[in-house]
This record gives structure tokens, sequence and C-alpha cells, in this order.
């Protein structure tokens, strides 16, 4: 299945399936920058340990429910790393063998994968502040700088 590419500015980023996209590289034990996690692996850790968490709180502060809601809500945390611009990122980062991508122009302009996290999440119908709590996960977001990424719905 042939997969669509996505034309920038500087370069074109070729859209990969799913289940291939990373969240994570690894440096293995020559100090070779490797393959990580897969989203998918890093969601579903993410998401267990939030439910393990939110377990240890006192008796009846969460509803079963409650607590397996709290689990996806974490999961999809790293939703925006499935972006061609963060894929080809991480791409580039094995192949040149360097933790330090120097090319971030274009993840800024995203602001890196939590702005494409909260547009995703929040184009989806997640409520927005929600969205955009789970897309601030490591740098608060300004909403304004993301317009450019999406139509504005009314």
């Amino acid at each position: 299945m042939r997969r669509p590419k996505i034309e920038d500015n500087c370069h074109v980023c070729k859209a990969i399936a799913f289940q291939d996209c990373l969240a994570k590289t690894r440096t293995n034990t020559e100090g070779t920058v490797t393959a990580g996690r897969s989203v998918w692996e890093h969601c579903l850790i993410v998401g267990n340990i939030a439910q393990e968490l939110a377990k240890l709180f006192p008796k009846d502060t969460f509803k079963t429910t409650d607590i397996k809601t709290i689990g996806l809500l974490a999961s999809l945390h790293d939703l925006g790393k499935i972006c061609p611009s963060f894929q080809n990122k991480l791409k580039r980062v094995i192949e040149d063998n360097n933790l330090l991508d120097a090319d971030r122009i274009i993840e800024e302009r995203h602001q890196f994968h939590g702005g494409v996290t909260y547009i995703s999440l929040r184009d989806w119908g997640l409520q927005d502040k929600l969205a955009w709590a789970l897309g601030s996960h490591h740098k608060i977001l300004i909403k304004g700088n993301l317009e450019l990424l999406t139509e504005i719905r009314s």
C-alpha cells in the first residue's frame, strides 16, 4: 500500500504504518542509536502504569471505570508521535547515529509532538482543556501558534 507524502517547505515526509511508528530510540552497548519502543508499546505501558497509580489512592477515590479512563487518557499523551515529521526525525537520528538532532525547526512549528497530540484529540471531540493538558505533557502549549496546523471549527 502506498503511503501519502506530506510536503514541507524544507523536505518531504513519508507517512508510515502506525504499527511501525517509534516513540523512543535507545543506545545499545556498542553506543549505536537504534529503534526503541513503538508508540503502541509506550502508550500501553503508560496507560497501565497510570491505572496502577490510580489504584494507590485511598479506597473509593475512583470507581473502576474512572481508573480505566485515567489509563486511557494517560496512554493518549504521545499520540502526536505518529506524525511524519516526528517519525522522520527519529529515522534521521538512527541513520546518523546522533541523538542530538540539529533540524528542530519543523518539530518546533508543531510544538513538538504535543501540539499534534492536542490537535488530534481536540478534533476527535475530546474536551479542549483535556486535549490541551495531554498535549502539554512536556511543555505548556501555546494554542495560537497551532492554528496554522488545523482548520478552525465553529
